[in-house]
């Protein structure tokens, strides 16, 4: 939504270098992380402006911060003292706002509670939990000595999965959290929570109804231009209708996410095709490219190119699925006969990309299930599993799905292996009565009895047809057929086997080639898994990620950091091989290196040097600052040209 006053994030560091702020990599990311940011991606400049004073100032020498503090009055505890030095951000001079230093302390020094007065506590604030509840609050809290902070504990309720509210408390209890809502506003909220037979609510409805009073507040005196802008056209009645609907303060002004929700529940108006995109984006829905397209090539064919709304959600609802209330995931969760860990649970509801109703489309939810880690299905239920995910399997197929899955002492499948042996039945399916040529066209040659073996290993439908995706993993485990060695990596990655060139070449090299430049497929296979399994051996959490990067002496800004991660190769089981990271880092176009720590930072990256040139190349590089990786790679090939002239030889 086009507001004025709201900044791109994206553009964070032009708007403040245009304000006269200059922050280095690491002040600029710890800001961000403090801003109120919209589904649009984009910040109140009034909120920039108050959370930018944290970034003004003097700056006082980290190293010192505990007697600063002391003269200030503020005694800290070397616990505290290390966590703030964690969460601070120093610069490479070791120095850090006053300012932001002073936040941090009014932050972490705020009331402690006693868990063991919790239950008492939040009941006097209005909220009820059972021991279970409870129990499962305090596991997943920061406690430190048996106490926690208030602010800590307030923020851990918002994701709880259980927990009760008197309907008449609810305002008590958001006051309690510290937000504010007025009159008109909190009966907006309170109209739209059920109430049980005793008066109570659920608390995560309440939590989820919250959400559309937060952020920026748009006028409603100028709403035919903010919903011109967005791209939706109403009638006059139309309008009228809208407005009735909602809490509109006395400064004629509604919240932007209430008003997006009352637009989407309304389901009147035109939609301008041409400003889709931003419609989409400004109600919280993240749609790719392709599901963009098949998104208007649903919509129907006007020469104004306008669509009514109502079509569009139904059409969305086509292309992403049904919609799911966050406070009804854990239920969703259960029909789907998925059991997931709370710690789990909590990871999921806040990275779900939420629309502005506070519902997630069943496609995301999906998306969101694969990086669940430790879940769990019944084996008993795995159809009913399957037909959740959108997943229609025949019988032959269902049962080679299920063959071979690691089942524990409970008839349970961990969700990833589940997810794992998904993709075998995904995707578009191939003639089986066809098998010769369908390989052929892959590079892979057959023989009529090639054909009959691996059919046998094959989950073949009714209709005759098989998923191409579950061919190839047949592929890698069959004896028989023949490949062109030429066209070895384009085989080896339409089985979703990807090799890199160093790889690849030690697997060619190692084949008996005929005649006719062919080679057996098993024999390339057996090859190929030898190294997969030595790659296996030497692999890397992806979740280690940043403090892996951080142990190499490498920083990189949250921008590269998501770019680096983009351009990896990481396997399907969330890992990748230490030479395949080395070799991605090296090459990324990102990512400081400090000076001073040259020679570790060279030998972690696998650069070995001997020490003459380890000692020209670090003269030839600027003194006590930080500089790019890519730049360090770039001087350090020329002393590599260098060492090749003179005919030195590199240690391994």
């Amino acid at each position: 939504m086009t507001v004025p006053g709201k900044v791109d994030v994206k553009n964070l560091k032009t708007v403040l270098d245009n304000m006269g702020i200059k922050l280095t990599d690491k002040e600029l990311e710890d800001l961000t992380q403090s801003l109120p940011v919209g589904a649009d991606n984009k910040v109140a400049l009034k909120a920039l402006e108050d959370e930018v004073k944290a970034f003004t100032g003097e700056k006082i020498d980290a190293g010192d911060l505990q007697n600063i503090l002391k003269n200030m009055g503020i005694e800290l505890t070397d616990e505290e003292h290390n966590q703030l030095l964690k969460t601070l951000p120093i610069d490479a001079n070791g120095k850090v706002f006053l300012n932001r230093l002073l936040k941090d302390v009014k932050h972490n020094k705020r009331e402690e509670v006693d868990v063991d007065d919790m239950k008492t506590i939040l009941g006097n604030m209005g909220i009820e939990l059972t021991d279970k509840e409870l129990t499962e609050l305090v596991n997943n809290l920061p406690v430190d000595d048996g106490k926690v902070y208030q602010k800590r504990l307030l923020d851990g309720i918002k994701f709880l999965r259980g927990g009760k509210i008197d309907s008449s408390k609810v305002d008590m209890v958001l006051g309690n959290m510290g937000i504010n809502l007025t009159e008109k506003e909190l009966e907006d909220l309170t109209q739209n929570l059920p109430v049980d037979v005793n008066g109570k609510v659920d608390l995560k409805k309440v939590m989820n109804e919250m959400k559309y009073f937060t952020g920026d507040k748009v006028d409603t005196n100028k709403l035919k231009s903010v919903l011109g802008n967005l791209g939706i056209e109403l009638m006059p009645n139309e309008h009228l209708n809208l407005l009735k609907t909602l809490p509109v303060n006395a400064d004629g002004k509604v919240y932007e996410k209430r008003l997006m929700k009352g637009i989407k529940s309304l389901e009147q108006g035109s939609v301008d095709v041409n400003k889709l995109d931003t419609l989409l984006e400004n109600m919280g829905i993240k749609i790719t490219e392709e599901e963009f397209m098949d998104l208007t090539e649903r919509l129907p064919d006007d020469s104004e190119k306008k669509v009514k709304l109502n079509k569009l959600i139904k059409e969305l609802s086509a292309v992403l699925g049904k919609q799911v209330d966050v406070c009804d995931l854990e239920d969703a969760l259960k029909d789907m006969e998925i059991e997931v860990p709370y710690e789990d649970y909590l990871h999921l509801v806040k990275t779900l990309p939420l629309d502005a109703e506070g519902k997630v489309y069943q496609k995301r939810l999906m998306d969101g299930i694969k990086t669940v880690k430790r879940g769990k299905v019944d084996v008993n239920n795995l159809d009913k599993f399957l037909e959740n995910m959108g997943i229609e399997l025949s019988e032959k197929e269902l049962e080679d799905f299920s063959k071979d899955l690691p089942v524990d002492a409970d008839e349970k499948i961990d969700l990833k292996n589940m997810m794992l042996r998904i993709k075998d039945f995904t995707g578009e399916k191939v003639d089986a009565r066809d098998l010769k040529n369908v390989l052929g066209d892959m590079g892979i040659e057959v023989n009529d009895k090639d054909c009959v073996e691996l059919l046998k290993l094959l989950p073949v439908d009714g209709d005759k047809k098989v998923f191409r995706n579950r061919l190839l993993t047949g592929l890698k485990s069959f004896k028989g057929g023949k490949v062109d060695i030429g066209n070895l990596k384009t085989i080896l990655g339409n089985m979703g086997i990807k090799l890199k060139n160093k790889e690849l070449q030690s697997v060619i090299q190692n084949q008996p080639v005929d005649a006719n430049g062919n080679v057996p497929l098993k024999k390339v296979m057996d090859d190929v898994k030898a190294i997969i399994g030595k790659l296996k051996r030497e692999k890397l959490n992806v979740e280690n990620l940043k403090n892996i990067l951080e142990g190499l002496g490498i920083e990189f800004t949250p921008k590269e950091y998501l770019e680096l991660v983009q351009n990896l190769q990481i396997d399907d089981d969330g890992t990748i091989s230490e030479n395949r990271l080395l070799d991605g880092v090296k090459s990324f176009k990102g990512g400081r290196v400090d000076v001073s720590n040259l020679e570790n930072v060279l030998e972690n990256v696998k650069i070995m040097l001997p020490d003459k040139e380890l000692k020209d190349l670090s003269q030839n590089l600027p003194v006590d600052v930080k500089i790019s990786l890519n730049y360090l790679c770039f001087r350090y090939n020329f002393v590599v040209l260098h060492l090749y002239n003179k005919s030195y030889t590199l240690k391994p």
